[in-house]
């Protein structure tokens, strides 16, 4: 095998180290399935972005030990909550588009092209 790489212009160097990578493994190894990653019940805020809600974050995460020794929330939260931000309306997204006639319209106006 290879051989059948380097015959295909594969670098001596990198043939090596890949061969010599996959020597000790045998191929069940490799075809068995993708082991997935468990899902954590991490809770996620979103909140528009402002410096308030930075702010908010920082002050979550600073007393966040209060929250996890009150007995009430000791099995909901494990971990603080994920803080993230939606992005802000920018002007893109502020802009009227144009009032162009759809192609529906046209074909109704000036007939099948």
């Amino acid at each position: 095998m290879e051989l059948r790489f380097k015959q295909s212009s594969y670098k001596n160097e990198w043939v090596t180290q890949v061969s010599c990578r996959f020597s000790n493994s045998t191929q069940a190894e490799y075809l068995d399935s993708v082991k997935t990653k468990t899902v954590d019940n991490k809770i996620t805020c979103a909140h528009p972005y402002s410096l308030f809600a930075m702010d908010m974050s920082a002050v979550i995460k600073k007393h966040w030990h209060v929250v996890s020794t009150d007995p009430a929330f000791r099995g909901l939260l494990d971990q603080p909550p994920q803080i993230v931000f939606k992005r802000p309306p920018n002007q893109k997204n502020m802009l009227v588009r144009a009032d162009c006639p759809t192609h529906h319209l046209l074909h109704l106006h000036f007939g099948p092209t």
